[in-house]
């Protein structure tokens, strides 16, 4: 895509699809930015002119700058994000700032509520994620969804990679339960688990998180490459 300034006749075009669309000022400006100016960064960011449907990704990015700044402290520069181009189907976007290591969000989600992993040691020294935030912040698109893909259930690791099917990693998984629960107070994967097969341990296993409601809450454990069984679905991810 290539960029393009956004004109005065862009800007109220912006504003009528956000009227149309029943967006007003007053809800824009509790994310801490004029309306308005805010959805001219996020297009610039998205590095397009106004149509309808990047309107509508805008206002995606606007929970995220929330969460950010409440939860974590973080301040979201919008201009820097890298957003994958929509698919049809996948309309959840998840955000993911520099210093948005597995250990640290795992640790974030301790202080909102309980957790539990399978190892003592910091998870930084033994997930290998195949995005990381090196080059900047990024973004994907996920199904809106709280169960992990049913299109996916039965599906190892293995058999996602030979099918070129992008899953999300660790830390995507994290930060989804995080900003889920931050709006909502619920959980993601009551009843499965997702394979993060957008990572792997340093030994080869796979990340598997899932809310356990009578134990230990969120579960951050592992499988083998090969494992499958129905319960067990990666989420896939558009990068």
């Amino acid at each position: 895509m290539t960029t393009k300034a956004v004109t005065t006749a862009q800007l109220e075009s912006i504003r009528k699809m956000c009227a149309d669309k029943g967006i007003g000022k007053d809800m824009l400006q509790q994310y801490g930015l004029d309306g308005f100016a805010f959805v001219v960064h996020a297009l610039d960011a998205i590095k397009t002119a106004a149509t309808p449907n990047m309107v509508r990704w805008a206002m995606k990015l606007e929970p995220w700058v929330k969460f950010y700044r409440e939860v974590m402290n973080t301040a979201m520069n919008v201009d820097a994000i890298r957003i994958p181009e929509h698919h049809e189907g996948f309309d959840r976007l998840i955000v993911v700032m520099p210093s948005m290591t597995s250990e640290r969000l795992f640790q974030f989600c301790k202080t909102r509520f309980q957790a539990w992993k399978w190892t003592d040691k910091n998870l930084d020294e033994l997930v290998i994620s195949e995005r990381t935030t090196t080059a900047g912040p990024y973004a994907i698109w996920v199904r809106d969804r709280v169960e992990a893909d049913e299109e996916l259930a039965g599906k190892s690791y293995n058999d996602l990679k030979a099918n070129n099917i992008i899953g999300v990693t660790l830390e995507e998984r994290l930060l989804n339960e995080l900003e889920y629960h931050f709006w909502t107070g619920s959980h993601k994967d009551i009843q499965n688990v997702t394979l993060c097969s957008g990572s792997r341990y340093s030994g080869g296993y796979i990340p598997g998180v899932y809310w356990d409601g009578v134990g230990d809450g969120l579960r951050v454990g592992r499988c083998g490459p090969d494992g499958r069984r129905s319960g067990l679905r990666s989420r896939q991810a558009v990068s």
